[in-house]
């Protein structure tokens, strides 16, 4: 997720992770033997990356990244305001599914 890799070579995944239906299989234009995959759905990467994200990390460090996020939606300029509200609503939501009264009132 921070690298905004959304294919992934064959290598990254077992067999059952393969079968699971949560990956598209993507032949690769120009090396047709070798395959690619993606995640059927972003959403699906997304819960997955946030929870190797609360099972490896500690409090602390999981309080940095979410206010690093915040502190980097606001960093846009005067013409990008729709996307400000946007991220606002984001950022509203993330903090609920969070469930950090500490984290919250931080940010």
């Amino acid at each position: 997720m921070e690298s905004g890799q959304l294919i992934f070579d064959q290598v990254l995944f077992d067999e059952q992770m393969k079968k699971s239906g949560l990956l598209n299989c993507i032949s690769d234009p120009i090396f047709p033997l070798r395959t690619q995959f993606c995640f059927i759905h972003l959403t699906i990467q997304e819960f997955l990356a946030a929870r190797h994200v609360t099972e490896t990390l500690a409090p602390t460090e999981i309080k940095k990244i979410i206010s690093d996020h915040v502190k980097k939606s606001f960093e846009v300029t005067d013409d990008c305001e729709i996307i400000v509200k946007c991220h606002e609503v984001s950022i509203m939501k993330c903090l609920k599914e969070a469930d950090d009264e500490e984290i919250t009132k931080e940010v």
